[in-house]
């Protein structure tokens, strides 16, 4: 799983097939490979850090998740193919993911972080998508962001702690 660009050079930072291809648990059905991407796209999403393009794209289904009437990983499998990429994404939102899912899994922020907050599951895959899981991995997401908001943002994008 490596930093890929479609056609039209924008960055996917990842793919659930890409985790169906690698190391994904047998027996699992193959929607739980987008789980932990679907609950940052519910973040990136309830913090309206998302692009037009997104907007155009599926605006059903962002008001759904902003709802809470569908999660983001419904949202990621049927709108989105299972795919995180840039062109869903904001100014803010993209320079924020490259910054905290980054381009490596074996590096990533936030995998880390969903690891750690899943640390009692068999594997990351094996978290079930609720928002009662969203709620625990959005609160370590917002403790992320707000560092790299105060801390990391370019100059004109940082907020007052």
């Amino acid at each position: 799983m490596t930093l890929e660009t479609d056609d039209s050079q924008d960055v996917i930072y990842d793919k659930a097939d890409w985790h169906i291809d690698g190391d994904f648990p047998d027996g699992l059905p193959e929607y739980q490979a987008g789980v932990h991407i679907g609950m940052y796209l519910a973040w990136i999403i309830l913090h309206e850090l998302f692009s037009p393009t997104l907007r155009e794209r599926c605006g059903a289904d962002i008001e759904a998740v902003m709802g809470r009437e569908k999660t983001g990983t419904q949202a990621l499998m049927d709108d989105c193919v299972g795919i995180l990429e840039s062109a869903m994404l904001s100014e803010r939102g993209c320079l924020f993911t490259d910054y905290y899912y980054g381009h490596d899994p074996e590096e990533s922020r936030y995998r880390e972080d969903y690891s750690d907050t899943f640390i009692d599951h068999p594997t990351v895959y094996h978290v079930d998508d609720t928002w009662a899981n969203f709620d625990q991995i959005e609160d370590v997401i917002n403790d992320a962001y707000a560092y790299w908001s105060q801390e990391l943002a370019p100059a004109a994008m940082r907020v007052a702690p």
